[in-house]
Protein backbone atom coordinates (compact mmCIF):
# COMPACT_ATOMS: atom_id res chain seq x y z
CA UNK A 1 0.00 0.00 0.00
CA UNK A 2 2.61 1.96 0.68
CA UNK A 3 3.45 2.49 -3.44
CA UNK A 4 0.21 4.71 -4.14
CA UNK A 5 0.52 7.21 -6.22
CA UNK A 6 -3.03 7.71 -7.06
CA UNK A 7 -4.88 10.04 -4.47
CA UNK A 8 -8.47 8.01 -3.38
CA UNK A 9 -7.75 4.54 -4.26
CA UNK A 10 -7.42 3.00 -0.43
CA UNK A 11 -10.57 4.77 0.83
CA UNK A 12 -12.29 5.42 -2.80
CA UNK A 13 -12.19 9.21 -1.70
CA UNK A 14 -11.99 11.79 -4.44
CA UNK A 15 -9.46 13.25 -3.20
CA UNK A 16 -8.13 15.96 -5.97
CA UNK A 17 -11.31 17.09 -5.99
CA UNK A 18 -11.40 17.65 -2.01
CA UNK A 19 -8.24 19.29 -1.66
CA UNK A 20 -9.06 21.33 -5.12
CA UNK A 21 -12.57 22.67 -3.78
CA UNK A 22 -10.95 23.70 0.15
CA UNK A 23 -7.85 25.36 -2.05
CA UNK A 24 -10.58 27.61 -3.80
CA UNK A 25 -12.89 28.23 -1.17
CA UNK A 26 -9.73 29.53 0.59
CA UNK A 27 -8.73 31.39 -2.75
CA UNK A 28 -12.42 33.18 -4.06
CA UNK A 29 -12.67 35.65 -1.01
CA UNK A 30 -9.22 36.67 -1.53
CA UNK A 31 -9.30 37.13 -5.38
CA UNK A 32 -12.64 39.04 -5.40
CA UNK A 33 -11.50 41.07 -2.43
CA UNK A 34 -8.20 42.01 -4.92
CA UNK A 35 -9.89 42.27 -8.40
CA UNK A 36 -12.15 44.76 -6.55
CA UNK A 37 -9.92 46.46 -5.38
CA UNK A 38 -7.53 46.46 -8.32
CA UNK A 39 -10.34 47.92 -10.53
CA UNK A 40 -11.15 50.11 -8.24
CA UNK A 41 -7.40 52.07 -8.33
CA UNK A 42 -7.36 51.26 -12.03
CA UNK A 43 -10.79 53.55 -12.68
CA UNK A 44 -8.77 56.33 -10.27
CA UNK A 45 -5.88 55.77 -12.26
CA UNK A 46 -7.82 56.21 -15.87
CA UNK A 47 -9.73 59.04 -13.94
CA UNK A 48 -7.41 61.25 -12.72
CA UNK A 49 -5.67 60.75 -16.25
CA UNK A 50 -8.67 62.11 -17.88
CA UNK A 51 -8.37 65.13 -15.18
CA UNK A 52 -5.32 66.30 -15.84
CA UNK A 53 -5.30 65.94 -18.99
CA UNK A 54 -8.27 68.31 -19.39
CA UNK A 55 -6.20 70.69 -16.41
CA UNK A 56 -3.15 71.12 -18.62
CA UNK A 57 -4.63 72.21 -21.41
CA UNK A 58 -6.63 74.90 -19.44
CA UNK A 59 -3.86 75.41 -18.22
CA UNK A 60 -2.02 76.09 -21.25
CA UNK A 61 -4.74 78.46 -22.68
CA UNK A 62 -4.38 80.40 -19.33
CA UNK A 63 -0.55 80.65 -19.80
CA UNK A 64 -1.25 81.95 -23.08
CA UNK A 65 -3.37 84.77 -22.42
CA UNK A 66 -0.75 85.79 -19.39
CA UNK A 67 1.92 85.97 -21.63
CA UNK A 68 2.62 90.12 -22.50
CA UNK A 69 3.83 88.85 -25.67
CA UNK A 70 0.58 88.14 -27.32
CA UNK A 71 -0.45 91.41 -26.16
CA UNK A 72 2.67 92.61 -28.16
CA UNK A 73 2.19 91.68 -31.80
CA UNK A 74 1.59 93.59 -34.39
CA UNK A 75 0.28 93.07 -38.23
CA UNK A 76 1.11 94.93 -41.78
CA UNK A 77 -0.64 95.53 -44.62
CA UNK A 78 -0.13 94.75 -47.16
CA UNK A 79 1.21 91.34 -46.69
CA UNK A 80 2.19 90.99 -50.48
CA UNK A 81 1.62 93.17 -54.09
CA UNK A 82 2.93 92.89 -57.08
CA UNK A 83 5.69 95.08 -55.64
CA UNK A 84 6.78 93.87 -52.83
CA UNK A 85 6.14 91.88 -49.43
CA UNK A 86 6.36 92.65 -45.82
CA UNK A 87 6.55 90.75 -42.61
CA UNK A 88 6.43 92.50 -39.22
CA UNK A 89 7.38 92.12 -35.46
CA UNK A 90 6.53 93.46 -32.52
CA UNK A 91 9.35 95.88 -32.48
CA UNK A 92 7.38 98.13 -34.84
CA UNK A 93 5.80 101.16 -33.74
CA UNK A 94 1.90 101.62 -35.07
CA UNK A 95 2.42 103.78 -38.14
CA UNK A 96 2.16 104.07 -42.00
CA UNK A 97 4.56 104.92 -44.78
CA UNK A 98 5.01 105.30 -48.49
CA UNK A 99 7.53 102.81 -50.49
CA UNK A 100 8.67 103.04 -54.14
CA UNK A 101 11.26 100.10 -54.77
CA UNK A 102 13.50 102.22 -56.99
CA UNK A 103 15.67 99.58 -58.43
CA UNK A 104 15.77 95.06 -57.53
CA UNK A 105 19.22 93.83 -56.80
CA UNK A 106 20.62 90.94 -59.64
CA UNK A 107 23.77 89.16 -60.29
CA UNK A 108 25.98 90.12 -63.15
CA UNK A 109 26.46 87.73 -66.45
CA UNK A 110 29.63 88.41 -68.42
CA UNK A 111 29.94 86.53 -72.31
CA UNK A 112 32.76 84.86 -74.01
CA UNK A 113 33.41 85.34 -77.75
CA UNK A 114 32.55 82.30 -79.80
CA UNK A 115 35.13 79.04 -79.61
CA UNK A 116 34.89 75.96 -81.76
CA UNK A 117 34.24 72.60 -79.65
CA UNK A 118 37.64 71.28 -79.74
CA UNK A 119 39.35 75.15 -79.04
CA UNK A 120 41.75 75.96 -76.69
CA UNK A 121 41.62 78.82 -74.23
CA UNK A 122 45.31 79.31 -74.34
CA UNK A 123 47.93 78.93 -71.55
CA UNK A 124 49.04 81.22 -68.17
CA UNK A 125 47.13 82.10 -65.23
CA UNK A 126 43.86 82.85 -65.29
CA UNK A 127 42.42 85.08 -61.70
CA UNK A 128 38.37 85.76 -61.38
CA UNK A 129 37.75 88.01 -58.44
CA UNK A 130 34.15 88.66 -56.66
CA UNK A 131 33.85 91.05 -53.53
CA UNK A 132 37.54 90.96 -52.39
CA UNK A 133 37.94 87.03 -52.69
CA UNK A 134 40.60 85.67 -55.96
CA UNK A 135 40.57 82.42 -57.53
CA UNK A 136 43.45 82.14 -59.21
CA UNK A 137 43.56 78.86 -61.95
CA UNK A 138 46.79 77.35 -64.07
CA UNK A 139 46.08 76.78 -67.46
CA UNK A 140 49.04 74.57 -69.46
CA UNK A 141 47.20 75.66 -73.11
CA UNK A 142 45.64 72.24 -73.49
CA UNK A 143 42.10 73.22 -71.83
CA UNK A 144 39.00 73.89 -73.93
CA UNK A 145 35.75 76.14 -72.98
CA UNK A 146 34.40 72.86 -71.27
CA UNK A 147 37.55 72.46 -69.28
CA UNK A 148 37.99 75.84 -67.89
CA UNK A 149 33.96 75.84 -67.34
CA UNK A 150 34.79 72.46 -65.09
CA UNK A 151 37.83 73.80 -63.60
CA UNK A 152 35.98 77.18 -62.18
CA UNK A 153 32.55 74.90 -61.40
CA UNK A 154 34.89 72.53 -59.67
CA UNK A 155 37.41 74.94 -57.55
CA UNK A 156 37.53 74.73 -53.65
CA UNK A 157 38.15 78.55 -53.59
CA UNK A 158 35.56 79.40 -55.92
CA UNK A 159 34.74 83.28 -54.80
CA UNK A 160 31.15 82.80 -56.50
CA UNK A 161 31.06 82.24 -59.89
CA UNK A 162 29.13 80.32 -61.85
CA UNK A 163 30.40 79.30 -65.65
CA UNK A 164 28.04 77.32 -68.05
CA UNK A 165 28.22 77.04 -72.08
CA UNK A 166 25.74 78.74 -74.40
CA UNK A 167 26.00 77.80 -77.91
CA UNK A 168 24.57 80.03 -80.67
CA UNK A 169 24.84 79.79 -84.22
CA UNK A 170 28.56 81.58 -83.81
CA UNK A 171 29.33 78.79 -81.43
CA UNK A 172 30.13 78.22 -78.10
CA UNK A 173 30.76 80.92 -75.35
CA UNK A 174 31.37 80.75 -71.52
CA UNK A 175 29.17 82.68 -69.29
CA UNK A 176 29.91 83.77 -65.97
CA UNK A 177 27.46 84.27 -63.53
CA UNK A 178 28.21 85.82 -60.18
CA UNK A 179 26.10 83.99 -57.36
CA UNK A 180 24.87 86.14 -55.44
CA UNK A 181 23.50 89.79 -56.16
CA UNK A 182 24.58 93.19 -55.71
CA UNK A 183 27.25 95.60 -57.01
CA UNK A 184 29.76 94.44 -54.17
CA UNK A 185 29.57 90.92 -56.04
CA UNK A 186 30.82 92.26 -59.26
CA UNK A 187 33.25 89.86 -61.38
CA UNK A 188 36.63 91.24 -62.21
CA UNK A 189 38.76 89.00 -64.25
CA UNK A 190 42.53 89.36 -64.73
CA UNK A 191 44.62 86.96 -66.88
CA UNK A 192 48.47 86.73 -67.38
CA UNK A 193 48.82 85.40 -70.86
CA UNK A 194 51.95 82.72 -71.57
CA UNK A 195 52.87 84.81 -74.86
CA UNK A 196 53.68 87.96 -72.70
CA UNK A 197 50.69 90.37 -74.24
CA UNK A 198 47.76 90.77 -71.85
CA UNK A 199 45.95 92.84 -74.26
CA UNK A 200 46.42 91.45 -77.62
CA UNK A 201 43.12 89.74 -77.88
CA UNK A 202 44.90 86.53 -78.16
CA UNK A 203 44.99 83.56 -75.82
CA UNK A 204 44.14 84.11 -72.68
CA UNK A 205 43.66 87.95 -72.96
CA UNK A 206 40.17 87.44 -74.81
CA UNK A 207 38.67 86.37 -70.90
CA UNK A 208 40.13 89.92 -69.60
CA UNK A 209 36.93 91.76 -67.97
CA UNK A 210 37.56 94.92 -65.81
CA UNK A 211 33.95 95.98 -65.95
CA UNK A 212 34.10 97.67 -69.34
CA UNK A 213 33.14 95.53 -72.40
CA UNK A 214 36.09 94.24 -74.76
CA UNK A 215 35.62 92.88 -78.29
CA UNK A 216 35.38 89.31 -76.41
CA UNK A 217 34.22 89.88 -73.20
CA UNK A 218 30.66 91.39 -73.05
CA UNK A 219 28.26 92.27 -69.86
CA UNK A 220 25.06 90.67 -70.76
CA UNK A 221 23.12 91.25 -67.43
CA UNK A 222 24.88 94.34 -65.28
CA UNK A 223 25.17 93.96 -61.49
CA UNK A 224 22.34 96.35 -59.26
CA UNK A 225 22.12 96.78 -55.68
CA UNK A 226 18.17 97.18 -54.34
CA UNK A 227 17.16 100.60 -53.59
CA UNK A 228 13.83 101.80 -51.92
CA UNK A 229 12.54 105.36 -50.90
CA UNK A 230 10.66 106.13 -48.30
CA UNK A 231 8.14 108.50 -47.76
CA UNK A 232 9.58 110.40 -50.80
CA UNK A 233 13.19 111.07 -49.26
CA UNK A 234 14.55 108.30 -47.20
CA UNK A 235 16.69 106.75 -49.93
CA UNK A 236 18.71 103.07 -48.49
CA UNK A 237 20.54 100.93 -50.67
CA UNK A 238 21.78 97.12 -50.37
CA UNK A 239 22.81 94.14 -52.33
CA UNK A 240 19.88 92.56 -50.98
CA UNK A 241 16.51 92.99 -52.02
CA UNK A 242 15.40 91.52 -48.62
CA UNK A 243 15.64 94.91 -46.22
CA UNK A 244 15.32 94.18 -42.56
CA UNK A 245 16.50 97.39 -40.96
CA UNK A 246 15.55 99.89 -42.97
CA UNK A 247 12.38 100.23 -40.82
CA UNK A 248 12.52 98.99 -37.45
CA UNK A 249 10.68 95.47 -36.86
CA UNK A 250 9.43 95.62 -40.53
CA UNK A 251 10.48 93.38 -43.56
CA UNK A 252 10.53 94.51 -46.71
CA UNK A 253 11.23 91.88 -49.73
CA UNK A 254 11.32 94.09 -53.59
CA UNK A 255 10.41 92.10 -56.28
CA UNK A 256 9.18 94.54 -59.15
CA UNK A 257 10.36 98.32 -59.35
CA UNK A 258 7.63 100.89 -59.48
CA UNK A 259 7.44 103.82 -62.11
CA UNK A 260 9.40 106.85 -61.00
CA UNK A 261 7.55 108.68 -58.52
CA UNK A 262 5.02 105.87 -57.93
CA UNK A 263 4.63 104.22 -54.40
CA UNK A 264 2.54 101.91 -52.31
CA UNK A 265 1.92 102.57 -48.74
CA UNK A 266 1.94 100.11 -46.22
CA UNK A 267 0.54 100.51 -42.42
CA UNK A 268 1.56 98.70 -39.28
CA UNK A 269 -1.35 98.52 -36.75
CA UNK A 270 -1.44 96.72 -33.27
CA UNK A 271 -3.00 92.88 -34.13
CA UNK A 272 -5.85 92.22 -31.83
CA UNK A 273 -7.09 89.06 -33.48
CA UNK A 274 -4.13 86.88 -31.30
CA UNK A 275 -5.37 87.95 -28.07
CA UNK A 276 -9.73 87.39 -29.09
CA UNK A 277 -8.68 83.79 -30.21
CA UNK A 278 -6.82 82.94 -27.47
CA UNK A 279 -9.56 83.96 -25.19
CA UNK A 280 -11.55 82.03 -27.43
CA UNK A 281 -9.65 79.00 -26.88
CA UNK A 282 -9.70 79.96 -22.99
CA UNK A 283 -13.48 79.31 -23.04
CA UNK A 284 -13.24 76.28 -25.20
CA UNK A 285 -10.76 74.80 -22.31
CA UNK A 286 -12.56 75.48 -19.19
CA UNK A 287 -15.83 74.04 -20.54
CA UNK A 288 -14.14 71.00 -21.42
CA UNK A 289 -12.56 71.25 -17.71
CA UNK A 290 -15.36 71.47 -16.40
CA UNK A 291 -17.64 69.21 -18.05
CA UNK A 292 -15.12 66.41 -17.41
CA UNK A 293 -14.41 67.84 -13.74
CA UNK A 294 -18.83 67.17 -13.26
CA UNK A 295 -18.49 64.10 -15.35
CA UNK A 296 -16.11 62.59 -12.97
CA UNK A 297 -17.69 64.02 -9.79
CA UNK A 298 -21.38 63.27 -10.31
CA UNK A 299 -23.79 61.14 -8.69
CA UNK A 300 -26.73 60.13 -11.26
CA UNK A 301 -29.58 59.17 -9.64
CA UNK A 302 -31.57 58.30 -12.65
CA UNK A 303 -28.91 56.82 -14.69
CA UNK A 304 -27.40 55.09 -11.78
CA UNK A 305 -24.20 56.22 -13.21
CA UNK A 306 -21.83 56.85 -10.56
CA UNK A 307 -18.26 59.42 -11.27
CA UNK A 308 -15.46 57.61 -11.09
CA UNK A 309 -13.85 60.45 -8.71
CA UNK A 310 -17.32 60.84 -6.30
CA UNK A 311 -16.12 61.63 -2.90
CA UNK A 312 -12.38 63.29 -4.24
CA UNK A 313 -11.66 65.93 -1.88
CA UNK A 314 -8.96 67.12 -4.61
CA UNK A 315 -12.04 67.49 -7.58
CA UNK A 316 -14.11 69.53 -4.85
CA UNK A 317 -11.15 71.56 -3.91
CA UNK A 318 -9.45 72.25 -7.70
CA UNK A 319 -13.25 73.24 -8.95
CA UNK A 320 -13.88 75.42 -6.15
CA UNK A 321 -10.75 77.30 -6.56
CA UNK A 322 -11.04 78.11 -10.31
CA UNK A 323 -14.45 79.10 -9.95
CA UNK A 324 -13.44 81.36 -7.55
CA UNK A 325 -10.52 83.11 -9.43
CA UNK A 326 -12.95 83.25 -12.11
CA UNK A 327 -16.11 84.69 -9.97
CA UNK A 328 -13.98 87.11 -8.73
CA UNK A 329 -12.13 88.44 -12.19
CA UNK A 330 -12.04 92.02 -12.47
CA UNK A 331 -9.02 94.60 -13.16
CA UNK A 332 -8.45 97.78 -11.66
CA UNK A 333 -9.31 99.16 -14.57
CA UNK A 334 -12.97 97.72 -13.47
CA UNK A 335 -12.65 95.45 -16.79
CA UNK A 336 -13.96 91.85 -16.16
CA UNK A 337 -14.83 88.63 -18.28
CA UNK A 338 -18.65 89.14 -18.53
CA UNK A 339 -17.38 92.88 -19.77
CA UNK A 340 -15.67 91.25 -22.51
CA UNK A 341 -18.66 89.21 -23.33
CA UNK A 342 -17.47 86.20 -21.22
CA UNK A 343 -20.54 84.76 -19.44
CA UNK A 344 -21.77 81.74 -17.42
CA UNK A 345 -24.65 79.98 -18.69
CA UNK A 346 -26.57 77.95 -16.23
CA UNK A 347 -25.11 74.97 -16.70
CA UNK A 348 -22.20 76.52 -15.46
CA UNK A 349 -20.06 76.27 -18.88
CA UNK A 350 -18.42 79.73 -19.89
CA UNK A 351 -20.56 81.67 -23.56
CA UNK A 352 -18.32 83.89 -25.47
CA UNK A 353 -20.20 87.01 -27.83
CA UNK A 354 -17.78 87.36 -30.49
CA UNK A 355 -19.26 90.60 -30.83
CA UNK A 356 -18.54 91.91 -27.54
CA UNK A 357 -15.39 90.54 -27.40
CA UNK A 358 -13.83 91.68 -30.67
CA UNK A 359 -15.49 95.27 -29.55
CA UNK A 360 -14.09 95.39 -26.27
CA UNK A 361 -10.56 93.72 -26.74
CA UNK A 362 -10.31 96.65 -29.94
CA UNK A 363 -11.21 99.34 -27.55
CA UNK A 364 -9.72 98.78 -24.28
CA UNK A 365 -6.82 96.63 -25.41
CA UNK A 366 -4.62 97.55 -22.62
CA UNK A 367 -7.31 97.56 -20.03
CA UNK A 368 -7.37 93.49 -21.17
CA UNK A 369 -3.71 93.23 -21.32
CA UNK A 370 -4.20 94.51 -17.36
CA UNK A 371 -6.71 91.97 -16.76
CA UNK A 372 -5.00 88.41 -17.94
CA UNK A 373 -1.06 89.49 -17.73
CA UNK A 374 1.14 89.59 -14.68
CA UNK A 375 1.53 87.43 -11.57
CA UNK A 376 -1.57 89.10 -10.14
CA UNK A 377 -4.11 88.88 -13.02
CA UNK A 378 -6.45 86.78 -13.39
CA UNK A 379 -4.57 84.42 -15.92
CA UNK A 380 -1.44 84.46 -13.38
CA UNK A 381 -3.42 83.55 -10.55
CA UNK A 382 -5.41 80.81 -12.46
CA UNK A 383 -1.73 79.41 -13.51
CA UNK A 384 -0.18 79.57 -10.41
CA UNK A 385 -3.08 77.66 -9.41
CA UNK A 386 -3.53 75.03 -12.29
CA UNK A 387 0.62 74.48 -11.95
CA UNK A 388 -0.07 72.99 -8.36
CA UNK A 389 -2.04 70.43 -9.79
CA UNK A 390 -0.38 69.53 -12.55
CA UNK A 391 3.52 68.01 -13.70
CA UNK A 392 5.24 65.51 -12.63
CA UNK A 393 4.85 67.20 -8.68
CA UNK A 394 1.18 68.09 -8.89
CA UNK A 395 -1.27 66.96 -6.40
CA UNK A 396 -2.90 65.16 -9.72
CA UNK A 397 -0.24 63.14 -10.66
CA UNK A 398 0.59 62.24 -6.58
CA UNK A 399 -3.17 60.91 -6.66
CA UNK A 400 -2.12 58.80 -9.58
CA UNK A 401 0.98 57.46 -8.06
CA UNK A 402 -0.42 57.10 -5.03
CA UNK A 403 -2.98 54.29 -6.90
CA UNK A 404 -0.17 53.05 -8.77
CA UNK A 405 1.48 51.81 -5.28
CA UNK A 406 -1.93 50.14 -4.36
CA UNK A 407 -1.70 48.13 -7.34
CA UNK A 408 1.58 47.10 -6.90
CA UNK A 409 1.04 46.29 -3.62
CA UNK A 410 -1.51 44.48 -4.47
CA UNK A 411 0.36 42.40 -7.11
CA UNK A 412 2.75 41.34 -4.35
CA UNK A 413 -0.34 40.51 -2.27
CA UNK A 414 -1.25 38.09 -5.07
CA UNK A 415 2.29 36.96 -5.05
CA UNK A 416 2.32 36.40 -1.41
CA UNK A 417 -1.28 34.47 -1.29
CA UNK A 418 -0.59 32.09 -4.19
CA UNK A 419 2.47 31.42 -2.00
CA UNK A 420 0.54 30.37 0.99
CA UNK A 421 -2.20 28.78 -1.36
CA UNK A 422 0.75 26.09 -2.54
CA UNK A 423 1.52 25.34 0.90
CA UNK A 424 -1.86 24.96 2.01
CA UNK A 425 -2.58 22.40 -0.89
CA UNK A 426 0.38 20.54 -0.15
CA UNK A 427 -0.25 20.19 3.22
CA UNK A 428 -3.72 18.56 2.80
CA UNK A 429 -2.85 16.34 0.01
CA UNK A 430 -0.28 14.90 2.31
CA UNK A 431 -3.16 14.81 4.86
CA UNK A 432 -5.54 13.61 2.93
CA UNK A 433 -2.63 10.98 1.45
CA UNK A 434 -1.78 9.99 5.07
CA UNK A 435 -6.20 9.10 5.64
CA UNK A 436 -6.26 7.48 2.21
CA UNK A 437 -3.64 5.15 3.24
CA UNK A 438 -4.89 4.39 6.72
CA UNK A 439 -8.26 3.59 5.34
CA UNK A 440 -6.76 1.28 2.82
CA UNK A 441 -5.13 -0.59 5.40
CA UNK A 442 -8.50 -0.63 7.57
CA UNK A 443 -10.13 -2.59 4.59
CA UNK A 444 -7.27 -4.95 3.62
CA UNK A 445 -7.73 -5.95 7.66
CA UNK A 446 -11.03 -6.08 7.58
CA UNK A 447 -10.90 -8.14 4.25
CA UNK A 448 -8.16 -10.60 6.25
CA UNK A 449 -10.31 -10.68 9.66
CA UNK A 450 -13.67 -11.98 7.75
CA UNK A 451 -11.69 -14.59 5.53
CA UNK A 452 -10.08 -15.95 8.82
CA UNK A 453 -13.69 -16.39 10.70
CA UNK A 454 -15.08 -18.17 7.85
CA UNK A 455 -12.24 -20.78 7.86
CA UNK A 456 -13.45 -21.65 11.38
CA UNK A 457 -14.92 -25.38 12.32
CA UNK A 458 -17.80 -25.09 13.29
CA UNK A 459 -18.55 -20.97 11.89
CA UNK A 460 -21.73 -21.17 9.47
CA UNK A 461 -21.92 -18.54 7.01
CA UNK A 462 -25.19 -16.70 6.28
CA UNK A 463 -26.22 -15.91 3.42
Amino acid sequence: MAGLSSPGIGSGLDVTGIVTGLVQSEQAPFESRIASQEQTATSKITAFGSLVSAVSAFEDAAKKLNDATNFELNKISPTSNEFFSTSVTSEAAPSSFKVEVVSIAQGQKITSGAYADDDTVGSGTMSLTVNGSTLDLTLDGTETLRDLKDKINEADGNPGVTASIVTDNDGQHLVFTSDDIGLDNAITIAVTDDDGNDADALGLSRFAFSGTDTADMLQTQEPKDAEILIDNFLRVTQSSNLFTDAIEGVSINVKKANDVGDNNAITVSQDTSAVGEALAEFASSYNTFLETSVSLGRVNSESQIVGKLVGESLLRSLTSQVKNILSGSESNGGLSLAALGITTTREGLLDVDETILKSGVDNNFEGVKNLFVGDDSIMGKLTETLEGYTGGDGLIQVKINSYKTTLDRLDEERANFAEKMTALENRLFSQFNAMDLLVGQLNSTGSYLAAQLDSLPGVVKQN
